[in-house]
């Protein structure tokens, strides 16, 4: 069993709630719900190893402090009108299933590195682009 990784999922809605819930039933997962934050520094102090928020409502300004304070930091921003979810690892992705982001959360906790998760047999591959902030 490898390290446990830290996820902090940040929002309220019901689509972060299920994200919550499912990752939740992961035993290499400790998921923690809070709330939006007002700083980088109130994020940082929960130790993370994984934030998953909604796209639109993180400041990016938080999202650029976090990514170069900590490089190993995985946040991935939920956009729930497109269904796309956007990794700050340098790259991209559209339409995973939660199933799929806890098979990069673990890849990323034991190798430092984004690979592409092998996805789930009901889903088609999504296209995976570059995208560095």
């Amino acid at each position: 069993m490898g390290k446990v990784q830290r996820v902090i999922v940040c929002g309220n809605s019901v689509a972060l709630a299920g994200i919550e819930t499912s990752l939740g039933l992961d035993a290499d997962c400790e998921v923690i719900g809070h709330a939006m934050p007002a700083t980088a520094c109130e994020l940082r102090g929960l130790d993370p190893d994984v934030v998953i928020f909604e796209l639109d409502a993180l400041p990016h300004e938080i999202i650029y402090t976090l990514s170069k304070e900590l490089p190993g930091l995985l946040m991935i921003g939920i956009n729930l009108e497109t269904n796309r979810a956007v990794m700050w690892l340098e790259q991209q992705a559209e339409g995973w299933t939660s199933r799929d982001l806890a098979r990069v959360i673990h890849h990323t906790g034991k190798t430092g590195q984004l690979k592409e998760p092998k996805l789930s047999k009901d889903r088609e591959k999504a296209p995976v682009k570059n995208n560095s902030l």
